[in-house]
């Protein structure tokens, strides 16, 4: 995908940039009907058919700490990375 501006433009078949889809959404609910149920699918499938069709799909770029926690070893490497101040949390 091109972007601009932090939207996405269209589909293409450019270089991947060094970005990292981190997972978050807000979505207009009129959206989900386009996403299949029942089954595994991309949501960066529905993302460019909303494209094809016009929709604004837009990105924030940021440059902070980021870490999934889905997993407890995961979980726990985020606890010593703010007990070393690698995290700050605002108490």
């Amino acid at each position: 995908m091109r972007t601009g501006k932090g939207r996405a433009a269209q589909e293409d078949d450019s270089p991947p940039c060094r970005r990292m889809f981190a997972g978050i959404h807000v979505l207009d609910p009129f959206m989900l009907r386009h996403v299949p149920q029942g089954s595994f699918s991309s949501i960066i499938d529905a993302y460019v058919w909303w494209l094809q069709r016009g929709a604004t799909v837009a990105g924030y770029a940021f440059s902070g700490y980021w870490s999934d926690v889905g997993t407890p070893e995961r979980y726990a490497q985020v606890q010593r990375d703010v007990e070393a101040g690698i995290i700050n949390v605002p108490e």
